[in-house]
């Protein structure tokens, strides 16, 4: 028997078949708060490029699952509930949301909410405390709630590794949020501010 292993580059494959479209050149919202993260010890300096490309492959899956399961239960009664938006740009800063449902409360009052997926390598116990540990998360909600505007949102994380000691199996943990226009607008003051600080836009665009 001969075997030989060859790169299979599926991060690639997955990119160009099911990715978001390549991101304009610009600021994008993610670098401001993962650039605060970092600043107030929330986040490790930065993850080798190799490592990124692993994650994101298993998070094109699980976007994937989602996709095709959420468009599979719709698909009768409600198809084309859940859609992509496409990049979105405001005061000089970039932003692209996952998905968008069009009827979030399922009942037909067609009210907006941000779909927000994620795949994470922890127990999923720290869900339990999201503010503490999964502080960006909510910031990038509360960012495309106010762009999109509407104060709701929903966050489907999927823990791969159960509670990572007895119970190694996947765990899905399922939040629905509905934010204050006040937070919603005071979070938005904190990224544009943070990129002003840092030079990265102009005071005219942060106005």
């Amino acid at each position: 028997m001969k075997v030989r292993e060859i790169d299979t580059r599926l991060t690639d494959v997955l990119m160009d078949k099911f990715g978001h479209p390549d991101r304009s050149p610009g600021l994008h919202a993610s670098q401001i708060w993962h650039d605060m993260a970092v600043g107030i010890g929330r986040k490790a300096e930065s993850v080798d490029q190799k490592s990124l490309e692993e994650y994101g492959t298993i998070g094109f899956v699980w976007e994937r699952v989602l996709e095709k399961t959420l468009a599979d239960i719709t698909a009768d009664t409600e198809p084309g509930r859940y859609m992509r938006v496409g990049e979105r740009v405001r005061d000089g800063i970039l932003m692209t949301p996952d998905y968008m449902d069009l009827d979030y409360f399922g009942d037909g009052s067609s009210l907006l909410g941000v779909e927000e997926w994620k795949v994470k390598w922890c127990s999923y116990r720290k869900g339990d405390n999201l503010e503490k540990n999964f502080w960006e998360w909510l910031v990038q909600q509360k960012t495309y709630c106010y762009e999109m505007e509407t104060p709701y949102s929903r966050l489907r994380a999927l823990f791969i590794a159960g509670d990572w000691k007895g119970d190694v199996t996947p765990k899905l943990r399922t939040w629905e949020f509905e934010w204050g226009s006040r937070e919603l607008a005071d979070n938005w003051e904190m990224l544009r501010g943070h990129a002003r600080r840092r030079g990265w836009i102009r005071p005219q665009q942060a106005q």
